[in-house]
């Protein structure tokens, strides 16, 4: 008599692993892979005839967590944006999970888990300017979930002056106004360009957080400028 095993992945479709002879017969499935699920079944066979197949066992290998990510970097991109890049270090896990936190006690999962093999993201929902944000990142396996990489954080940029309006009131200069609702900017860069030209560049040097208007002279007139 003669014992054919068979092995699963899913408990549906199974493939034969080995066979083995005896009336106590004990068989070793080897070079699997770490930290996954099989299924087992056994089928007796004896001068051509097979049996039916005995009952399904389960059994996981060894656990081996994904390694963790590391270089966890964040910036932010704006007030409203931040871009977190990192390094993968395993090459099985099923996906990252990004966590953030605005004390660096008490963190958060941020959205959906990042796709396997992805190094970066852009988080801009639920972002506040001017805010500390901090994070951490790990690794998402089938049976157990890597140690967190090392935490980052970031500050987002103050918002954009709001109201701002423009008035010609010579053939040669303009007068700015706006509103300034940043609590932490220290200084107002104002910037320029001339007709349909796109090109921004700033406009002398910065003016005082405090300051609200801004006479731009000496301009060529006739021309349309875009502040």
């Amino acid at each position: 008599k003669t014992y054919i095993i068979e092995r699963s992945f899913d408990n549906i479709d199974f493939v034969k692993a080995g066979e083995v002879a005896g009336t106590l017969a004990v068989f070793e499935d080897k070079n699997l892979a770490s930290s996954k699920k099989y299924y087992y079944r056994v089928l007796a066979v004896n001068e051509g005839c097979t049996s039916g197949a005995s009952q399904v066992k389960q059994e996981s290998t060894a656990t081996t967590c994904p390694a963790p990510p590391s270089n966890l970097v964040v910036v932010a991109n704006s007030a409203k944006e931040i871009k977190v890049t990192f390094t993968d270090n395993s090459p099985d896990e099923l996906g990252f999970e990004l966590e953030w936190s605005k004390d660096g006690v008490t963190f958060a999962k941020v959205g959906s888990n990042i796709s396997p093999n992805s190094t970066t993201t852009t988080i801009s929902t639920g972002i506040d300017p001017e805010t500390k944000y901090f994070f951490r990142i790990k690794a998402v396996g089938e049976i157990c979930n890597s140690d967190f990489s090392n935490v980052a954080n970031v500050t987002t940029n103050p918002p954009a002056p709001t109201g701002l309006s423009a008035n010609g009131v010579k053939i040669n200069q303009v007068d700015l106004v706006w509103t300034n609702t940043s609590k932490t900017a220290t200084t107002i860069e104002i910037q320029r360009s001339a007709g349909a030209d796109n090109n921004f560049a700033k406009v002398g040097t910065d003016v005082a957080v405090t300051t609200s208007s801004f006479q731009n002279t000496a301009l060529n007139p006739g021309t349309a400028y875009n502040y």
